[in-house]
């Protein structure tokens, strides 16, 4: 047994969000219909529709005739033009029991307990052969709670189903006929009756303030034509509408709605008009418009796709929750098998593409192997090529520092020379000049005052800067060796004899060849030694 509690409707009809298309099938007692209605906020419009016939012998033995079922199934889809595979039906409400029971004020849960122990008043089958839902129809101003219990044979439910399975679609919703009749009154706030002629069959809601109050469904006797006898149907409405009043004195109806064939429904209006006292009309509205007075027949189909909303007057399902979780099983089951085959996928392919990855990596490998053997070898021819290199550089850097002057040597004897002061008896006997820019200058003098004219010369010549006149001395006292050299060094030469003289002085600062700058070396200036002799 299969139930749910459903909260209270107050008729609330409006729906938000983005546009849907609902696919509804009623299965009536000689011809199978299809709608599609595509539900866009509020606004309901019936998109297509297709209708195919069923023999009436289904209802008799609905195993036997479970391929005629499953033949006008596909047949009412191909006439509609729809190719969907999730849809919403209804059973016939001649084969539900539906009633209504007062309930005490109590959460959910305890109503649902409540139902069921109710359901074994009305009910006469045993409550494990029977798939029960129910739903609150009632006020919590109300003094008790108003329920409205549905149950209808398991056997006879899932034989239904089964049709709906062969032909590839999912029902996600099974409702009673004359509740989804009843989702047409909706929006009235006063007592309406709804009925759906069919040939051979009648149904009848009543609906106030988006509650269903009362349902009933009838069959009817049918004529050599195939159509229902009038004057049976006329009693069965009467019949309907008096049991109503009976039960709910307090509210009368307001007015009765019909829809059905457009060929039967002229007489029955006329007719209903003539015995009842309340207005008597055809159902209309955004899904069945008068301008086409043919959608009538599709009322109970279009009040299906409503159901659907699930802000609507019914939300009974009769779906059995064993057969939910056998297909929640089965797609789990599914899933399951997916995800596996997902995974054996992926290590497979997995698999394949690490083995291209390895093939690839050996053939990099062995490439990165080819090019490492090239580049040690160009690796060595450079270091080779460097150390040639820096050896040729670090011989040309010490001949360019060896021969590289800012002042040539020429120039520099020609200046001395030039100072050596004319017919003084000055000889010089070595000229040298280090890496620093230090000249000295040694030779032999006649007398003192030579050697310092010869320091007042170069004072004056222009290369040479902080000249002085280091030593002057006897010149024999520098050969002599031992205790004569011992008693002559610090002896004043006399007039007369040779005197040995050193006189030092700078250079000016060293200038960088430009040459040099170019290339990104400079040559130094290192020590040479000119020797010889210059006399005047």
């Amino acid at each position: 047994m299969a139930t749910r509690n459903i909260p209270e409707n107050h008729g609330n009809r409006g729906r938000t969000g983005q546009s849907t298309r609902v696919l509804a099938i009623d299965v009536g007692i000689n011809a199978v219909r299809v709608v599609e209605v595509e539900i866009n906020g509020g606004d309901a419009r019936l998109s297509r529709r297709g209708a195919a016939p069923l023999n009436p012998t289904y209802w008799e033995d609905m195993a036997a005739g479970r391929e005629a079922l499953v033949q006008a199934i596909r047949a009412s889809m191909s006439s509609a033009g729809v190719t969907a595979t999730r849809a919403v039906a209804g059973l016939p409400r001649r084969l539900v029991t539906l009633k209504y029971a007062r309930l005490p004020h109590a959460e959910p849960e305890q109503i649902r307990g409540m139902v069921q122990f109710e359901a074994q008043q009305y009910i006469p089958f045993p409550l494990d052969e029977v798939v029960l839902d129910h739903q609150i129809v009632s006020d919590e101003t109300d003094d008790m709670t108003s329920v409205m219990i549905v149950a209808a044979r398991r056997t006879l439910v899932e034989e239904f189903l089964s049709a709906f399975d062969k032909a590839g679609i999912e029902i996600s919703r099974l409702s009673v006929s004359a509740l989804a009749l009843a989702e047409h009154g909706g929006g009235s706030t006063l007592p309406l009756a709804l009925l759906d002629i069919e040939s051979g069959e009648m149904d009848m809601a009543v609906v106030s303030a988006g509650r269903p109050l009362f349902t009933r469904a009838a069959s009817l006797g049918l004529e050599a034509g195939g159509e229902a006898d009038p004057q049976r149907l006329v009693s069965e409405v009467v019949r309907s509408l008096t049991a109503y009043q009976n039960e709910y004195r307090a509210f009368p109806l307001s007015k009765v709605l019909i829809a059905g064939a457009p060929a039967t429904l002229a007489a029955m209006e006329e007719t209903l008009a003539g015995l009842l006292e309340i207005p008597v009309g055809r159902m209309n509205g955004q899904l069945l418009p008068a301008s086409d007075p043919d959608a009538l027949m599709y009322a109970t189909a279009a009040g299906l796709a409503l159901e659907e909303g699930g802000d609507g007057v019914s939300r009974i399902s009769l779906i059995p929750s064993s057969r939910v979780e056998r297909k929640a099983a089965a797609r789990r089951k599914t899933n399951a098998l997916a995800g596996v085959a997902v995974v054996v996928a992926l290590i497979a392919l997995g698999l394949f593409y690490l083995s291209q990855l390895l093939a690839a990596q050996a053939v990099e490998r062995t490439l990165a192997a080819r090019e490492n053997r090239k580049l040690a070898a160009a690796t060595a021819a450079l270091n080779n090529v460097r150390t040639k290199h820096d050896k040729l550089l670090k011989s040309y850097q010490t001949v360019a520092a060896g021969l590289g002057r800012n002042i040539a040597a020429v120039d520099l004897v020609k200046a001395v020379s030039d100072a050596v002061p004319k017919g003084s008896g000055i000889y010089l006997t070595q000229l040298t000049f280090d890496r620093i820019g230090t000249l000295a200058i040694h030779g032999n003098a006649k007398t003192e005052s030579a050697a310092t004219d010869l320091v007042v010369g170069l004072q004056g010549a222009g290369p040479f800067t902080q000249v002085r006149l280091n030593y002057l001395g006897d010149a024999q006292a520098e050969i002599t060796t031992g205790a004569a050299a011992a008693a002559t060094v610090d002896k004043k030469p006399k007039a007369g004899q040779n005197m040995s003289f050193l006189v030092t002085c700078k250079l000016p600062v060293p200038v960088v060849d430009k040459s040099s700058q170019r290339t990104g070396t400079t040559v130094a200036q290192v020590g040479n030694t000119a020797s010889g002799g210059v006399g005047q």
